[in-house]
């Protein structure tokens, strides 16, 4: 059966002329003043026994008429109205899931302040850093440090490897892009611990490393931790000068320094200085 032309077709003609209609949406309908004539003799005829109420007599009237019968809207209206509820929709999605990610962070186990960190010997020594918990789960941060393969850290988990900085799994859902880490930059002083910086992206260490930018190299296996051998860019200082960092804590009972960690913090402090050639040119 076709649909769409002129000819009846074998389609009854009110169908015909709803078919007409919807498929034209606002242009003029495809009908003849004739046409209309012989629709409204034919209804004349029919009577009133519960037949449709004829169309009105003139061309001009027939578009109306029909319109209002099939209530046709046209889509570029339809669209815009309905851009106020789209809008609104969108906005209240996207509020919704910054309010749960507020909601989260608040009520989240997982709380680091000043108050969080120690000196650093006093936590767990694994290879050449340092680890701790602040939920109390250090089997399962240490299930984690420890293996060959590597893992997920749990929430709570505090990773140092100097004392100045340091990384703390915060809860699920805290920062997917970081895997839930939070990194911090820290002064530390003998009065203990004062938060210089924390966040994700922004904090850059004192050696001009951004946090972030570094941690994100490791291979997804290492859950963001760097080491020698976990895809990370090298990075200037040496064993021997974060050891010596570790060791000489101020907020530790340090009693002597050794010569050997007085040696790598002198090396360290001649690699923080700005380079003499600038001077010397100037």
């Amino acid at each position: 059966m076709r649909c769409g032309g002129r000819g009846s077709g074998g389609v009854p003609e009110k169908d015909r002329w709803s078919t007409t209609v919807t498929s034209t949406g606002l242009r003029k309908a495809r009908a003849t003043r004739d046409d209309v004539d012989q629709r409204a003799e034919r209804d004349e005829q029919a009577g009133d026994g519960g037949s449709a109420p004829s169309a009105p007599r003139g061309r001009e009237d027939v578009l109306p008429y029909r319109r209002s019968r099939l209530r046709i809207e046209h889509p570029r209206k339809m669209w815009k109205d309905h851009i106020p509820a789209i809008l609104c929709g969108t906005l209240f999605l996207l509020c919704g899931s910054r309010s749960a990610a507020e909601e989260s962070a608040v009520e989240g186990k997982v709380h680091a302040d000043a108050k969080s960190f120690r000196c650093i010997t006093e936590m767990t020594h694994v290879r050449h850093f340092y680890v701790d918990n602040l939920l109390g789960n250090l089997d399962a941060t240490l299930a984690v440090a420890n293996s060959a393969t590597g893992g997920r850290y749990p929430a709570g988990s505090v990773i140092q490897l100097v004392p100045t900085e340091a990384m703390v799994k915060r809860d699920t859902g805290f920062n997917p892009v970081t895997h839930d880490w939070e990194f911090f930059e820290l002064d530390v002083s003998k009065a203990g611990t004062q938060i210089r910086k924390r966040g994700f992206a922004e904090v850059v260490n004192r050696f001009g490393g951004n946090c972030f930018g570094c941690h994100i190299q490791a291979r997804p296996q290492w859950d963001f931790v760097c080491e020698s051998d976990h895809g990370c860019a090298p990075i200037p200082l040496t064993r021997a000068m974060s050891g010596a960092l570790q060791r000489t804590d101020p907020r530790c009972k340090v009693t002597t320094v050794s010569p050997e960690d007085a040696e790598a913090l002198k090396e360290l402090n001649d690699l923080l200085k700005p380079s003499g050639s600038d001077a010397k040119t100037n």
